[in-house]
Order: C-alpha cells, then sequence, then structure tokens
C-alpha cells in the first residue's frame, strides 16, 4: 500500500482572476500552460526556479517567493473548504481590467466573516487601438478602484507587470495578513453573526433546577415565613427567594454567569476598554430588574390580618405557593436565558456603534 501524501495547509490561496496565472509566471519565469490550469498549484520557496509535476499536481519554487510560506493556486472557478485551509490562511482574490467587478465583492463578502482576504488588482498595460478610450483614465483606473476597495474596508493593493529584467513583489501580493483593524472587524462581524443565532441555539441549553430543600428551607417553610416579617404569602416568597438567588457568588448567579460567557464578548475587546466585572455588574442589575418586574403581582399580595400557627400558615399558603412555584420556574426557566440573550445582543450592538464609521460593518 503506497503512503499517504501528508495533508498540506496553505498560509495563502490565489483565487479570482486569470491574472493569478500572470502572477505565477511572474514569480517563477514560467510560461502557464493551459492544462495547469485545472490542476492544483503549488508555490513555494527554492534557490531557484522550477516546476516539477506531483502526480495531478504541480509543485512550482521560486527564489522569489517568501520563504517559510506555502502558496496554492487552485483550478479555476475552485475555492478550497474551510476544512482545508488554516485558520490563519488569507485568501487572495486577483482582479484584472475591467475592474470593480460584483464578482470580486461578491467574493469578498461571503470569504472575510472567517478569513483574511487580500484583494491584488494587476494592471495591465491596456492597448487602446481604435476603441475611444481616454488613455489616462485607463491608466489610473486600477488604482483608482483599489482607492474605492479600501474605502469600503477591504484590503487591496495594486500591482503592475514586472519591467524587463525585473521582479514582482510577493511582499506586496503575500506579505502580511490584514491589518489588526480589519481582523478585529472580521471577528466582530463573525461574532456579531454567531450571538444572533444563539436564541435558537442556546434556550435549550439553559437549565437551572432549583434545589428543593433550599427553597422549602428558606422561603417556602412556617419558620422562613416568619422569619420575613411580611403579612403577604406572595411578598414573602419573593423577597425571601430574591435573597436566595441574588447573594453574591450565588449558585444561580454563577450558572447566569458561565452561559453569559459563553457569547465570549470579551475576547472581541481587549481587558482596557471592556471592562468585565462592570458588565457583569450590569447584567445582574438586568437580571434582578426581571425578577422584580414577574413578582410584582398586585392580586397576590393580599395581606393576611394576624399571625398564624403553623398548621393555619400550611392551609392557606398551599394556593399562593403553588402560583409562586409556577411563576418562578418561567422566570429561571425561559425569562432569563432570553435576558442573558437580550444584553449580548445590545453589547454587541454598543461596539457596533462604536465602529460607526465604517460602512457595511
Amino acid at each position: 500500500m503506497a503512503d499517504e501524501k501528508p495533508l498540506v495547509l496553505p498560509d495563502r490561496v490565489l483565487i479570482g482572476g486569470k491574472s493569478r496565472y500572470d502572477f505565477l509566471g511572474w514569480m517563477a519565469d514560467l510560461a502557464i500552460q493551459p492544462e495547469w490550469k485545472q490542476k492544483n498549484i503549488w508555490l513555494r520557496y527554492g534557490d531557484k526556479n522550477a516546476v516539477t509535476p506531483d502526480g495531478e499536481e504541480r509543485q512550482v519554487s521560486s527564489y522569489r517567493m517568501l520563504p517559510g510560506m506555502t502558496a496554492l493556486v487552485p483550478p479555476e472557478g475552485v475555492v478550497p473548504r474551510a476544512a482545508a485551509m488554516k485558520p490563519g490562511t488569507q485568501l487572495v482574490i486577483f482582479e484584472e481590467f475591467p475592474f470593480g467587478k460584483d464578482s470580486t465583492r461578491k467574493q469578498w463578502k461571503k470569504l472575510s466573516p472567517t478569513h483574511a482576504v487580500r484583494v491584488v488588482l494587476v494592471d495591465m498595460p491596456i492597448r487602446s487601438g481604435s476603441t475611444d478610450l481616454d488613455a489616462n483614465k485607463v491608466e489610473n483606473d486600477a488604482q483608482s478602484q483599489c482607492e474605492r476597495y479600501r474605502k469600503e474596508g477591504m484590503d487591496a493593493v495594486c500591482i503592475q507587470p514586472p519591467e524587463k529584467g525585473g521582479a514582482v513583489s510577493a511582499a506586496a501580493v503575500l506579505g502580511g495578513s490584514d491589518s489588526f483593524r480589519l481582523q478585529w472587524k472580521r471577528k466582530f462581524k463573525d461574532k456579531l453573526e454567531w450571538v444572533s443565532l444563539q436564541p435558537d441555539i442556546m434556550k435549550g441549553d439553559w437549565n437551572f433546577p432549583l434545589d428543593d430543600s433550599a427553597m422549602t428551607k428558606e422561603v417556602l417553610s412556617f419558620e422562613a415565613f416568619q422569619r420575613s416579617g411580611q403579612m403577604s404569602f406572595w411578598r414573602a416568597y419573593a423577597l425571601q427567594t430574591e435573597k436566595l438567588l441574588f447573594q453574591n457568588e450565588s449558585d444561580f448567579l454563577s450558572k447566569a454567569k458561565g452561559y453569559y460567557e459563553r457569547f465570549e464578548l470579551n475576547t472581541i475587546l481587549k481587558p482596557s476598554v471592556w471592562d468585565e466585572e462592570r458588565d457583569w455588574e450590569a447584567l445582574k442589575k438586568k437580571l434582578l430588574e426581571a425578577y422584580r418586574n414577574v413578582m410584582a403581582n398586585p392580586k397576590r399580595e393580599t395581606e393576611i390580618l394576624r399571625k398564624l400557627t403553623e398548621a393555619e400558615y400550611r392551609n392557606r399558603s398551599a394556593d399562593t405557593m403553588g402560583a409562586f412555584r409556577g411563576t418562578l420556574d418561567d422566570y429561571v426557566g425561559k425569562i432569563v436565558p432570553e435576558r442573558i440573550q437580550e444584553y449580548a445582543k445590545a453589547r454587541c450592538e454598543q461596539i457596533k456603534g462604536a465602529m460607526k464609521d465604517e460602512r457595511n460593518f
């Protein structure tokens, strides 16, 4: 049995227009054969320029290539699956005249949420001949479009064919990933999209079973009712449960905080501009407000006119106790995850507002 080839994941993937083959030819002083365009072509650094058949693929070495980097030129119309790329793989979209193609923007929009993407405009000489093209406009069109792409938030560069005996800059096309700003922007867009899907995905993941023994002892028992100092069953239960749920480091708060942290909003911004503790305190306040709102039930807050014996308490509190448990279960099981999800979305929108100078963000 023949040894399987080791899986190679590229650092750069060159897609888009046919000018990517021109770039490959300039890098290795090659005349690209038509049949190569139906194969994977791998580009790496080498002491000399060479091309080597490798089964159905081609291995190209170039002394102009950036050492340690592997670039893949897939067949025309093929974009490797995310599973066949590294998280840090950068996709390079080549575009030649006419510039500003819809297909380039569509590829950028599709790929940029998950990977760094650079657009390379190849400014090839155009013979105007008998056409009525303005020569000066043609000369500057690639650079002008490059600037427009940048204003749209895209990482774009403009190159020209090397002069005779010269060389194209590999660093200009392949060097460095997109800027920190664009990385942040892509990460945020991806996170925002992820958060927007969570109401349906994460709701089933929230589960906080109330501790029956703690509820009985601290809230529903005759002794707990007496300790509350209230003359209303409902108000006593609501106040005692509030203490149970919202005391520092309670199981409920620990569970709610862990659930919120699964949104990983703290990974978008650095600690210097994201106060996690202050953010958590704000969310706790929201959860407490929601609790008090749902427990505000004047119809249930009827006061008893005298102190009760334990037997009287058990007989008269049963109905209120059942209704309270139902309301509490609704709050813990439904309202809490909804409020946390709403808060996470609102925080995303606040971060989005901080980037209001950016379009398409």
